[in-house]
C-alpha cells in the first residue's frame, strides 16, 4: 500500500486505510464507503473480517498486514456480520444476531432423526465454542467498548507459548525460564542474525536488556542483520536508546539510514525541514512515523528519476464507437478512466482484474449513471449502479437497443 504522507493514509486500489501520527485512531474504508476497521472514543481498535466480496477480502489483508508492521494489535476482530463499522455497536450486535442464528440451525440440526451420535458431539462443542463467543462480544461491547481500553496485551506465559510455537527463529522450551530462554536448534546464520542486534540493548554497565531484547525478537522475523549504525537517524531525531530500539523493530530501517544525507549534504535541510514539520522527535516516535521518513526519502528520488509514461488506450469495438456520442453514454478507453468510475461509483471495476479484461476485449462504458461491463460480443456481462446497486431492466434494454441498432 502506498503511503500518502500529508493525508496520513495509505492508499491501493481503492482501499484507504487512515492511521493518525500517535496511532490512536485508525479506519478503514473498502471502496470509500465499507468500514471495515473503526476505533473508539478510547482507542479500541474493532476489524471487521468478514468477507464482503473477493476485493474487499485482497483490502482487508493488506490492511491487516500493513497495521502488523506498525506492531498495532486489534483490541476485537467480527467475523460473521457484514454490517459496516460506521456505528460499531450496531455492528457487533449484528455478530451476536448471526452466532445466534448458527447455535439455533446447530439444535435443528442435532434434534434432527438419523444424524450420527459422534457428529452431535461435535455441533455440541462448536455451540459451546459460540456461546463462549457471544459472552466475549457482549462484554466488550457492555464494559469496554468507549469506555476503557480492552486487555489485549500478551502475559508472560502466552508470550513464551507463541514463540515456541510460531517463532521460526528462537525455539523454547515450555518449563524454561522467560528472562533465561534456554535457545536450542538454531542455525548459525540464523544465530549470528540475533546476535547482530543484540549491541542495541546493552545496558551501561554492559549487562544485556534481556526483557526488551526477548520481546523485540518475537515482534519481528529477522530477516537482515541489524544496521552497522543508526547515528545519522539517531542525530536527525536525537534518539535515545529506548527510542533505538523502537526504530529497529522498523523493517526498513536499515534503508532509513543508508538514504539521510549527510549533515553537510545539501538535501539534508530537506528531510530535517519535513521532520520538524511532523513533529517527530525521540518522545513521539513510532513505526508510523518512520514509515513517514522512508516514504519521504522515497519520493526525493523518485521526483530525481521519475517519467511519466503514457497509457496505452484499450482496444475499443466500433459499434461502440459509433454511438459514442449518444446522450448520457460515456466509453471508458484506459486504464485511469476505469479507475476513476471504480472510484465515483463505489465498486470494484477500477481493480486491475477488469483493466486486463478490457485489454483482451472486453468493453467498459458508463450509461445515465450505471456501469455496464460488456462481453467481446457486445453482450452485457456485469452491470451495476453507486455502491453495487441494481441497474433498472429499461436502462440495460435501451443500452441493448443502441447497440444492436
Amino acid at each position: 500500500m502506498k503511503l500518502l504522507v500529508t493525508k496520513n493514509q495509505y492508499k491501493k486500489s481503492n482501499n484507504e486505510l487512515n492511521v493518525s501520527p500517535d496511532l490512536k485512531e485508525i479506519s478503514a474504508y473498502s471502496y470509500e464507503w465499507w468500514q471495515y476497521i473503526a476505533t473508539d472514543k478510547v482507542g479500541n481498535v474493532i476489524f471487521n473480517n468478514t468477507t464482503y466480496s473477493n476485493s474487499t477480502r485482497k483490502h482487508q489483508s493488506d490492511s491487516r498486514r500493513k497495521l502488523g508492521d506498525l506492531g498495532i494489535d486489534f483490541n476485537l476482530t467480527l467475523n460473521n456480520t457484514t454490517e459496516d463499522l460506521t456505528d460499531i455497536k450496531k455492528c457487533i450486535d449484528s455478530e451476536i444476531e448471526t452466532l445466534n442464528s448458527q447455535i439455533e440451525k446447530l439444535h435443528k440440526i442435532i434434534n434432527k432423526k438419523g444424524t450420527h451420535k459422534s457428529k452431535n458431539e461435535e455441533r455440541k462443542h462448536q455451540i459451546k465454542n459460540i456461546e463462549y463467543r457471544i459472552l466475549d462480544l457482549t462484554d466488550f461491547r457492555d464494559n469496554y467498548l468507549d469506555k476503557k481500553i480492552y486487555p489485549v496485551k500478551r502475559n508472560k506465559a502466552d508470550y513464551t507459548e507463541s514463540v515456541c510455537k510460531h517463532g521460526n527463529w528462537i525455539y523454547k522450551c515450555k518449563d524454561e525460564c522467560y528472562k533465561k530462554p534456554h535457545v536450542i536448534g538454531i542455525p548459525r546464520e540464523t544465530q549470528d542474525r540475533l546476535d547482530s542486534y543484540k549491541k542495541y540493548f546493552v545496558k551501561p554497565n554492559g549487562k544485556l536488556q534481556t526483557n526488551e531484547y526477548q520481546e523485540f525478537i518475537y515482534f519481528r522475523k529477522l530477516y537482515d542483520n541489524a544496521p552497522n549504525s543508526l547515528e545519522k537517524l539517531k542525530l536527525l531525531l536525537n534518539l535515545d536508546q529506548k527510542s533505538i530500539q523502537i526504530a529497529l523493530k522498523y523493517k526498513h530501517i536499515a534503508d532509513v539510514e543508508n538514504m539521510i544525507p549527510d549533515v553537510d549534504h545539501k538535501d539534508y535541510a530537506g528531510i530535517k525541514k519535513f521532520v520538524k514539520k511532523h513533529g517527530i522527535d525521540r518522545n513521539s516516535l513510532n513505526l508510523f512515523l518512520l514509515d513517514k521518513i522512508h516514504t519521504y526519502q522515497i519520493n526525493q528520488i523518485n521526483k530525481k528519476t521519475y517519467s511519466k509514461k503514457e497509457e496505452i488506450q484499450f482496444p475499443t469495438s466500433e459499434k461502440l464507437l459509433k454511438i459514442e456520442n449518444t446522450e448520457h453514454l460515456k466509453l471508458i478507453k484506459k486504464p485511469s478512466d476505469l479507475r476513476a468510475e471504480g472510484r465515483t461509483q463505489g465498486h470494484c471495476i477500477g481493480s486491475k482484474h477488469y483493466i486486463t479484461q478490457c485489454y483482451q476485449g472486453y468493453q467498459a462504458l458508463n450509461y445515465k449513471g450505471y456501469t455496464f461491463f460488456l462481453s467481446p460480443n457486445l453482450e452485457i456481462d456485469q452491470t451495476h449502479g453507486k455502491h453495487n446497486c441494481s441497474t433498472p431492466d429499461h436502462i440495460q434494454e435501451e443500452l441493448e437497443n443502441l447497440i444492436s441498432a
